[in-house]
């Protein structure tokens, strides 16, 4: 059986989330996760995989295993936005997309989706959205201006 190292195993997966074979990414996490259980980066792939597939619950408690040990992990928040769209709870939805946002307050897509979520939920149409405190405090830290 020829070996294969879990970084080249996890690009691979990578690949394969890029042609839709979320099939076959879940099979090969759940593989990966009987020897190493407690891998970020798998169950990030296993969440993506698991919107990918509309296995709405079982997306989301992946994707807040991975928030669990990393809180400001970009895809988990988008994945857990969705997710929680789809089920249904609009507020939570809103909240995630939000943590996405302020890692990438320049993303276009994003602040559109942002805006329709506002639009949608809430009624409100925003011009223009607003940086959180958070996102300003991350955006100083990038440009290490700490004063």
């Amino acid at each position: 059986m020829p070996e294969i190292s879990l970084k080249a195993y996890l690009a691979k997966l990578n690949t394969l989330l890029s042609e839709n074979a979320a099939d076959e990414v879940i099979a090969h996490c759940r593989h990966i996760l009987t020897t190493y259980p407690k891998n970020i980066a798998v169950y990030r792939a296993l969440g993506r995989a698991l919107v990918i597939n509309g296995r709405w619950e079982e997306a989301r408690s992946a994707l807040r295993r991975v928030l669990g040990a990393v809180p400001e992990d970009f895809v988990a928040h988008l994945g857990l936005s969705e997710t929680s769209e789809r089920l249904n709870r609009p507020d939570e939805a809103i909240w995630h997309l939000e943590r996405a946002y302020e890692q990438r307050a320049n993303d276009n897509q994003l602040i559109a989706a942002l805006r329709e979520l506002y639009q949608r939920y809430r009624n409100v149409e925003q011009p223009k959205i607003q940086l959180t405190a958070a996102a300003v405090a991350r955006g100083h830290l990038r440009a290490n201006a700490y004063a």
